[in-house]
């Protein structure tokens, strides 16, 4: 009896027993749960508390643009000039040399016509029976010189040389225009043009003010047609000389050929009878000129060639001179031209635009 009521009392308890250790184990589910819904929850917080922290000390360190201002400086043109040295450098000298050709070929066709065809002209007229009286009447009576450089030269050298000039004048322009530019836009390489643009236009008007006076002062004063008016002068003088030496030994040699031939003449026109005083004249006129043609003839054979050489060495020396002398000039104004305008450039305050970041 005591056993099946000890049964029915464990019976019983069985489900209480069993739904206790049901509740005890629910228990502690929800203890470990809401411990880990805890934890996570202070983890969170303290997450959130540095992510605060570290983005609130980031938005101090990237402060939003709040102001700006300009600067003015020549450092950066010197820095842009002396990195492009070389390149500068190079350009020069192509330059340079392009003006130097372009000076040859222009004065070597202003000689052309005055080489290749004026000297035998010249020569014809020297050696012609009616030159040779002319030259001697103007050696007397005129000036030689003048008659020398009519005949040489002429009106069309004073005009080809002109010519020549106002084409040298214009390739000297395009390269000296083509080299300014190309220092400004190394110089002002990574610069704000637009920022910059009244300065710079200051800067190139009066660039170009001191340019002029200079250009009149090293090109224009120095080579023009007065030039080449004294060059043919210079020449025919120093032909006059040669020439007028030479005319003392044809002359002596002239004069004694023709006594000899006014003799013969005079000894012919006794012939003439009644007539001697007409003959004779025309004898010795005739006998003189004569004389005349065969020694001018005999001169031009035996001294054409080498006088013809004489002149044309004395005329390329005096060409040689000219180039030289231009070259100079040109060369002197083109140097100081492109150092005065990097000069100025450098001496030349570049405005820059710089921003005010992180403040507080």
């Amino acid at each position: 009896m005591k056993e099946n009521l000890t049964e029915e009392i464990n019976e019983i308890g069985r489900p209480l027993k069993e739904n206790l250790e049901v509740q005890i184990e629910k228990s502690k589910f929800s203890k470990y749960f809401w411990n880990t819904i805890i934890i996570i929850f202070v983890i969170y917080i303290i997450i959130a508390i540095f992510a605060l922290i570290n983005n609130s000390s980031s938005n101090e360190q990237k402060k939003p643009l709040i102001g700006s201002f300009l600067t003015e400086t020549t450092n950066k043109v010197i820095k842009n000039l002396e990195n492009s040295e070389p390149d500068i450098r190079d350009k020069f000298l192509k330059s340079k040399n392009e003006i130097l050709q372009n000076i040859d070929e222009n004065i070597d066709e202003t000689f052309e016509v005055v080489i290749n065809k004026n000297i035998d002209v010249f020569l014809d007229f020297h050696y012609s029976l009616i030159g040779g009286y002319i030259e001697l009447y103007t050696m007397t009576f005129s000036n030689y010189e003048e008659l020398i450089s009519e005949k040489l030269f002429g009106d069309s050298f004073v005009k080809n040389f002109d010519k020549a000039k106002i084409n040298i004048d214009n390739f000297y322009n395009e390269k000296e225009k083509e080299d300014l530019e190309f220092i400004q836009n190394k110089a002002m390489n990574g610069i704000d043009l637009e920022l910059n643009r009244d300065e710079l236009n200051k800067m190139n008007e009066l660039f170009i003010k001191e340019l002029n006076i200079q250009k009149s002062q090293l090109i224009a004063g120095g080579v023009g047609s007065v030039i080449a008016v004294r060059l043919a002068a210079t020449i025919s003088s120093k032909i006059a000389s040669k020439i007028v030496l030479k005319t003392g030994t044809k002359a002596a040699v002239k004069s004694s050929a023709k006594v000899a031939a006014v003799s013969t003449g005079a000894t012919y026109g006794v012939a003439c009878g009644p007539f001697a005083i007409i003959c004779a004249p025309a004898l010795a006129i005739g006998g003189w000129m004569a004389t005349d043609i065969a020694i001018n003839t005999a001169d031009e054979q035996l001294n054409r060639e080498s006088f013809k050489k004489e002149i044309e060495e004395l005329i390329i020396e005096e060409k040689k001179f000219l180039k030289n002398n231009m070259k100079s000039i040109y060369i002197n104004a083109f140097n100081k031209t492109l150092e005065e305008y990097m000069k100025m450039l450098k001496n030349t305050k570049i405005k820059e635009q710089r921003y005010i970041e992180n403040i507080k």
